[in-house]
């Protein structure tokens, strides 16, 4: 037994874990428990980011926001878990022949310097193991990519620490969706059938494809509900900040027997700006999909659950379910809320899903197929 093991034994084991989701147009605090056989939510909270401005104000601005937002959770002094934006990190799946764990940094050096067109020396490039497959060249293991500048993570973790936390880890957004609402918590057996998840944020989304409890895909794609925000300035002829509360406000996609009732040119014209913004978006998330289904060995995605904050729009889960002719359902926190405490927590809003999926990153749970090993 080495140091490290012995400390463990004789220190209590944390079970209390708390994460934030750095948003564009919020923050998301929450805190679960893994004190008991399944993890437990403890609070959920939400604070939104200031109007975009000049970069002066909105250093100032997003680093008051913060701070706002860890004193309303009660976190000061604490360590958190969080995650760079989509946008801020590159990701690549790649696949590498079994090979001892010594020869494996090496193989994904090599494969990081063909896929990400930015010299290594100015990045953080790290990797997960995702399951092994067995094809004609023999077993292959896939493997998640990431890669992070060094300066955009010592920015992000000054900004935390001038908020009064501190970053214990960095955690990616597809392994936080795969946790959260990728059917792994809350059953004892990983489900049959392959599900797609999407959240879809205010400037991306994030794109997973979980195949008997195992991630097997991932894409970011750089569209989110700002298309609709911008499409609306646009109609309407108003500012983006004046478009984006009037879609928080009145912001609806009719349905087909609505839209064929409709009397009101107003509410037209609304529907109308908004599903020219989800054009987009439904295109990316058509050619991602089918990008999956040609893969090698891919199986048939059964439904597409759906989490970010974009997912708030009135009429968005159909919508998507007739545009994609796909079984579309909006996700669900799948553990235990203690009594009394739902009304407290924003336990169905979709925009806090990816903040609960970080704060689970230490539960201990598998990302690859049962009988693959980890």
């Amino acid at each position: 037994m080495n140091v490290k093991q012995l400390v463990k034994r004789i220190l209590p084991q944390r079970t209390t874990f708390t994460a934030v989701d750095y948003g564009t147009r919020a923050i998301k605090v929450a805190t679960v428990s893994l004190a008991g056989p399944q993890p437990t939510l403890l609070q959920l909270v939400r604070t939104a980011q200031p109007e975009l401005g000049n970069d002066e104000t909105d250093e100032g601005a997003r680093l008051s926001r913060l701070a706002e937002a860890v004193d309303a959770a009660g976190i000061k002094g604490q360590h958190v878990f969080a995650a760079l934006g989509a946008d801020k990190v590159i990701t690549r799946l790649v696949r590498v022949p079994r090979m001892p764990e010594k020869e494996l940094a090496s193989a994904v050096s090599f494969e990081a310097e063909k896929s990400i067109p930015i010299p290594l020396s100015d990045l953080i490039v790290r990797y997960v193991k995702l399951g092994e497959t067995e094809g004609e060249d023999g077993t292959q293991q896939q493997l998640l990519l990431a890669a992070v500048p060094a300066q955009v993570v010592h920015d992000f973790y000054e900004l935390f620490v001038q908020a009064g936390v501190t970053i214990s880890a960095l955690d990616l957004q597809p392994l936080a969706l795969w946790r959260v609402l990728g059917g792994v918590v809350g059953h004892e057996e990983h489900p049959a059938e392959v599900v797609a998840v999407a959240d879809l944020g205010a400037a991306h989304t994030t794109l997973i494809v979980v195949d008997r409890g195992a991630l097997v895909f991932c894409h970011s794609l750089g569209v989110g509900g700002d298309l609709l925000t911008k499409s609306m300035a646009d109609t309407y002829g108003i500012d983006f900040g004046e478009a984006q509360q009037l879609k928080e406000k009145s912001g609806k996609i009719l349905s087909a027997e609505e839209a064929a009732n409709i009397t009101s040119p107003d509410e037209m014209q609304l529907d109308f700006s908004l599903r020219d913004g989800l054009g987009e978006i439904v295109r990316e998330l058509r050619r991602a999909l089918d990008y999956y289904a040609a893969g090698k060995n891919a199986r048939p995605i059964k439904r597409l659950v759906l989490s970010g904050g974009t997912c708030n729009l009135k009429g968005f889960v159909s919508f998507m379910a007739e545009a994609l002719e796909f079984p579309v359902e909006l996700g669900t926190l799948p553990f235990a809320v203690p009594e009394g405490v739902e009304a407290e927590m924003s336990v169905c809003d979709p925009a806090m899903f990816m903040a609960v999926g970080l704060a689970l990153r230490e539960a201990r749970f598998s990302l690859t197929r049962p009988g693959k090993g980890d």
